[in-house]
């Protein structure tokens, strides 16, 4: 007797899962803080050029999501070398919200009451220079276009009382 063989019966495929929006999100959000860098791509790197000057580096955008960091990181700064000179190198921020700007005048602030001062880079056409033009004149901040002219300019004196 030949019989006819029955097909098996076809294998379930499990319907392809995409990941939903928020948890992609969350994964580029890890990612990014791994490797260092806040929300959004933001990233503040402290350099010490010696006794007395540190330069912080930052690059991103310095907006409300990720101006903590760059607080953080300047009162770090400020902190760790009272008196100093702190430099903050602007150049490769895309965009500096009202958020960063407010952050860096308490640093300056901050640098301050601690005896040290704080210089800024940015060149002209970089994007955070179209903001800091808002800078209020009482401000006093001293704003160099590349940060080797910032390294080689004497620290600024003790602001008048």
């Amino acid at each position: 007797m030949t019989g006819t063989a029955i097909p098996d019966p076809p294998a379930r495929l499990a319907a392809p899962t995409s990941p939903s929006p928020a948890t992609a999100t969350q994964r580029r959000r890890r990612a990014a803080e791994d490797a260092g860098d806040a929300p959004g791509g933001f990233r503040a790197q402290i350099t010490r050029t010696g006794p007395g000057c540190t330069v912080l580096t930052l690059a991103g955008d310095m907006d409300i999501a990720t101006t903590d960091v760059f607080a953080t990181a300047a009162a770090g700064a400020v902190t760790a070398d009272p008196g100093g000179r702190i430099v903050l190198e602007l150049n490769r921020v895309g965009f500096l919200a009202a958020h960063g700007l407010a952050a860096v005048l308490a640093t300056h602030d901050h640098a301050r009451r601690s005896g040290g001062s704080v210089v800024l880079v940015v060149d002209e056409v970089a994007p955070a220079a179209a903001t800091l033009r808002f800078l209020p004149a009482e401000a006093a901040l001293l704003i160099y276009s590349t940060l080797t002219a910032a390294l080689a300019a004497p620290a600024p004196g003790p602001e008048p009382t």
